[in-house]
């Protein structure tokens, strides 16, 4: 609830300032941007994790943009079990770094605001490290495992921006990335094949610096 009040409240002080600012939008056009944004958004099998990043962008006219972004999140998933002489924990721990290519086509809103649509594809990396423990009669196992595979995938993106000035604006977007990949592995003389949906939607809000 309170996450949710402060996006609120967040998004609410952002259409107040951008109204109170002078035209700016327009004094974006042909330049590069730099930005930062943090969010969520799921990572694999639907499952929802933090996620940080940067963008390199380009606006082109007041229409047309093109925006690079690299980002990192994180999930862990934890699972436990005991009995009188038994005790066993294991997790699985998944990182992703997508690096992302969209190009957007914006509508202004008014003159300090609009919103835009775009598309574009990503090359995703993804590590997934499977640790276990157990503990019987007192002796302690320990194991590691640890695979990582790439895959490509489209995108879409939805987004909202609002200048704060000539050279700041604030942004939010919502992607959906459509993605499902296979990997294989060897284990005792098995070839085992496994499915991966990676696909779903994430949410960041972001700073958007405007560099010459």
């Amino acid at each position: 609830m309170k996450n949710s009040r402060l996006i609120v409240g967040i998004m609410a002080w952002s259409i107040v300032a951008a109204a109170l600012c002078p035209s700016a939008l327009a004094e974006t056009e042909k330049r590069f941007s730099f930005g930062v944004n943090a969010g969520g958004g799921a990572i694999t099998w639907m499952s929802q994790s933090w996620r940080a990043g940067i963008e390199l962008g380009l606006r082109f006219n007041k229409h047309l943009a093109a925006a690079a972004d690299l980002s990192f999140g994180a999930l862990t998933i934890e699972n436990s079990s005991s009995s009188g002489t038994y005790q066993a924990r294991d997790s699985q721990k998944w990182t992703a770094m997508p690096i992302t290519l969209s190009l957007l086509y914006a509508e202004p809103l008014s003159e300090n605001a609009a919103v835009y649509l775009g598309a574009g594809i990503g090359y995703h990396l993804f590590t997934r490290t499977v640790a276990s423990e157990t503990n019987v009669f007192g002796r302690l196992e320990k194991d590691s495992q640890k695979a990582s595979f790439n895959a490509l995938a489209p995108q879409m993106v939805l987004g909202l921006e609002f200048a704060l000035g000539k050279s700041v604006s604030l942004k939010g977007d919502l992607k959906y990335v459509f993605g499902t990949a296979s990997r294989q592995e060897r284990a005792n003389n098995l070839d085992t094949r496994q499915d991966i949906n990676f696909g779903g939607a994430s949410l960041t809000l972001g700073v958007r610096v405007f560099l010459f």
